[in-house]
């Protein structure tokens, strides 16, 4: 079911298919969110395709580990990501810094990419200040992290998140919004733990 323009989250009932689908094979679609945990129930895959579809979020380590078990697994071309930490890079089986042609990414990776998500939100949403703050943490927290200040790093993240939350509390950004910063600002904290 690949290039037909489907759109929308993937259906968690594909996973009701068990081990009679062999292949499944969806890219160059319009799918959005995240990849249901449901589809790790396909334990007979050969190929698990979904390269080219606007997904977005971080691959769960259940999803990844699933990955590793199928023939031929590629879900790159998309803003899913893999955060660099000691679990997922044990399940790496190509010992490559990837899994389904995802490469992991570093802290200073989600940063940027975090950052370029709150501008996407100016003028619309956010205001230029309100955006700038945002980032200021953001870029502060990484410079922190370049000096070898992870605890200093992690500390800033920790107010970019209860910046996040408190636009959530006063109806700046709705949850959807605010969720994709809050896992990013988390899986930065994760990466830079590991550095404590």
């Amino acid at each position: 079911m690949s290039s037909t323009g489907l759109t929308g989250p993937i259906p968690p009932e594909l996973g009701d298919f068990g081990a009679r689908l062999t292949e499944l094979v969806m890219y160059n679609n319009e799918f959005t969110g995240n990849l249901p945990e449901e589809l790790t129930q396909l334990t007979a895959l050969n190929n698990f395709i979904f390269a080219g579809n606007p997904l977005s979020g971080q691959v769960s380590l259940t999803m990844a580990a699933f990955g590793q078990t199928v023939g031929y697994c590629v879900m790159d071309d998309s803003d899913l990501y893999i955060p660099d930490l000691p679990e997922y890079q044990a399940i790496d089986v190509g010992n490559d810094g990837r899994i389904c042609a995802i490469y992991f990414s570093s802290a200073e990776d989600l940063g940027e990419d975090t950052a370029e998500d709150v501008w996407d939100l100016v003028p619309g949403t956010l205001g230029e200040g309100l955006a700038n703050a945002l980032v200021s943490k953001i870029e502060n927290a990484v410079a922190k992290a370049e000096a070898g200040q992870y605890q200093a790093a992690i500390n800033q993240m920790m107010a970019f998140i209860n910046q996040v939350e408190d636009m959530v509390a006063n109806g700046t950004l709705t949850q959807e919004q605010a969720q994709p910063f809050l896992d990013q600002a988390a899986a930065m904290i994760a990466i830079w733990e590991t550095m404590l």
